[in-house]
């Protein structure tokens, strides 16, 4: 990895990827990184920075006014407490209200999703959902357990989902709009 000083975004942390089959620009936490394949020139690369200048402008700027936060190690012992002891009995408090059915309840530390359910109704949960507000706890979980019925996001799930949740789509919404704003990292 190697920086390139851009006349207007600064600092651009370049890497070579040989098994990329594009280039790739990402701002994430403030810090603008391109990957190339190991074919392509630099000089291709800088176009690109250029021709998407304004969007990169602003995704630094929109970390700026809501900065990602590194919790402090009492903190991140308090969430997994939190989540361990709070989100499995919701979990089947929600299955036994609305009828799923599941196999068990892990909680991981996943950044990417909040949760999963896979063939065998195994349901991971993240650690972060412990965070969020209730109502984003409970569409995360009945998310999940619609997942047991139907492991797809088909019209039939969404059926699934807003017979269990009628605000769902609403929920989902506001969601992403909440954890944009509260982010943070263990």
């Amino acid at each position: 990895m190697y920086v390139y000083n851009h006349a207007i975004l600064g600092n651009v942390y370049v890497e070579i990827k040989p098994r990329n089959r594009g280039i790739y620009v990402r701002c994430k936490n403030n810090k603008i990184t391109m990957s190339l394949p190991d074919y392509a020139y630099l000089t291709k690369g800088i176009k690109i920075l250029d021709m998407n200048v304004a969007k990169l402008q602003k995704a630094q700027q929109t970390f700026s006014q809501n900065p990602l936060r590194r919790l402090s190690k009492d903190e991140t012992i308090a969430l997994y407490k939190k989540a361990y002891t709070e989100l499995p009995p919701r979990l089947a408090e929600l299955a036994k209200a609305h009828g799923f059915q599941y196999k068990s309840c892990i909680i991981r530390k996943t950044k990417s999703r909040w949760g999963s359910c896979n063939a065998a109704k195994d349901i991971c949960l993240s650690v972060y959902l412990a965070a969020l507000p209730q109502k984003y706890i409970d569409y995360v979980i009945l998310h999940e357990l619609c997942h047991t019925r139907q492991m797809n996001h088909s019209p039939k799930f969404w059926a699934e989902m807003e017979a269990v949740q009628p605000d769902s789509k609403a929920l989902r919404r506001e969601l992403r709009l909440y954890w944009q704003k509260n982010r943070f990292e263990i």
